[in-house]
This record gives C-alpha cells, structure tokens and sequence, in this order.
C-alpha cells in the first residue's frame, strides 16, 4: 500500500492501521517529501518513505493507493499515477473536490472517492464514499476496511451525493464547534465565568453526542429534556419560532453543498 501524502487525514490512516494491528499485515509505503518519520510514532510499520512517484516506482506497483494530498498538487501527479500502479489497483482519494474520471485520468485503474472528517484523527471520522466504474465486491471491502480504522463508513450511490457529505459531515464539526461557541458566549453574557461558561459548553455537548451515539433519535431525546412549559421548552420555543434553527442549518449546508459544486 502506498500513501501518496501524509496530511492530516494520511498521518491518521497510518496512525490507526498501526493502533489496529493491520499495519502489521500488510506493507505501508508513504510518498511525501515533506514527511517527517517522528509525525508517526510506529514508524517501524512504514516499509519505506519515497520523496516522488518516480522514486516510488522502484518497489513496482502497488495494491492499493491512497491519494491524500492538496486537490491543487494532482494535476501536476497525475500522469506519474501509472508509474505506480496496474489495472488491478484500487485508488483511495480522500481529496475534495476531484471527481472519478479526472482520478483515473486515463488509466486502467478503480477508483474510490471518501470524504473523513476531522473525527479520523481520533478514530470517530464519519466517512462518505462512492465507488466508481469497475469498483469490485472485493475492492469496497479493502476501502471499508481501510477507513473503519478511522471511523464509520457510509457509501452513496451517486457521485453527486458526495456533496452533500461534505456538507454535512465534512464540515459538519465545525458548525458543532461554532455552536459551542455561542452556547458559550451565551453563558458569558449571563454573568458566568469565561473558563467555566466553555466548561459547561463543551461538556454539555458532549455528553448529549454521547447520548445521541446510544439512542440515535434526536426528537425523543429532545422530548425527555423539555418539560412542558418548563425551562428547556422557552429555549426551544425561540429556535423553533418561524422554523429558525432548521431554516439556517438548510440554508448554511446548502451554501456547503453549492461551494464544493462549484469547486469540483
């Protein structure tokens, strides 16, 4: 297995196939020049660390490849793309916004696109993919497989759709993150704490993730919270008032949803 970038995403992938024990099956090469070996604290799982694809060629074609480099830098590798690989091989790209046929440029290779989240650097990325034309059974196990490591997996039938993952679960964290922030904010300006107003934000939010990961019903839980006419009800009368927390989230992902459209 090649690694064509160690990133962020590429750097959890390798970290987690080390945690897992899969490193051990299989041998990990990474192409980076950029690659630091302490970024990796198992760096005795990596067989061999190559500068370029050309210097990557000398240990012939690889199984499977994951491209986790900038979208900006493929144009300029993917013609080296068959110095690596064969028709059997099987492409992992984890980059926004390059679609299958400009991946597989001309080769013979499968393609299959995945979308992690920030969530990959702890093991709880929520993962989208799509596999393209002459994708096997055998080929969506290796990638289910591969980034279970990081998280959960879910596929899409339609390329298209990736689009909507992205604006959901891949920057699904950073609306999640905003809205700590404000519930924080929020504490301040009710006479809290700064430390303590983010204390109680952050926790709070976990434990209900935590809750929703148990039950995955959000409506029935927001139902044993908010008592009629109580307290937790007043809130929620206001983001419910002319559907205002639902129509800005439709609004926001779909705003997510045209820009990395527009970008592919």
């Amino acid at each position: 297995m090649l690694f064509l970038g160690a990133g962020d995403i590429g750097k959890a992938m390798i970290s987690r196939l080390t945690e897992t024990g899969m490193a051990g099956k299989i041998e990990i090469s990474v192409c980076d020049p950029y690659f630091n070996n302490t970024d990796i604290q198992t760096t005795s799982e990596i067989t061999a660390i190559y500068p370029t694809l050309e210097a990557a060629q000398l240990n012939g074609a690889y199984d499977v490849i994951v491209i986790a480099i900038a979208p900006e830098l493929f144009g300029k590798l993917a013609h080296l793309m068959k110095l690596v690989t064969t028709r059997q091989s099987l492409v992992i790209s984890v980059m926004p916004g390059i679609n299958v046929e400009t991946l597989r440029h001309n080769h013979a290779y499968s393609v299959v696109r995945a979308m992690p989240n920030i969530g990959a650097k702890s093991g709880h990325s929520a993962t989208g993919c799509y596999a393209g034309p002459y994708v096997t059974e055998a080929g969506r196990a290796i990638a289910t497989r591969l980034l279970q490591t990081i998280g959960s997996v879910y596929w899409v039938k339609e390329e298209s759709h990736l689009h909507a993952v992205t604006a959901i679960s891949g920057c699904g964290p950073a609306y999640f993150f905003a809205f700590t922030e404000a519930l924080a904010k929020a504490g301040i300006s009710l006479g809290l704490p700064d430390d303590l107003a983010l204390d109680l934000a952050i926790d709070t939010l976990h434990s209900a993730s935590a809750s929703l990961h148990a039950d995955r019903s959000p409506a029935r839980l927001r139902d044993e919270v908010t008592t009629p006419r109580g307290v937790t009800a007043a809130a929620l009368k206001l983001f419910g008032e002319e559907n205002n927390l639902e129509t800005l989230v439709r609004r926001a992902t779909k705003a997510a949803n045209d820009r990395s459209t527009d970008l592919e």
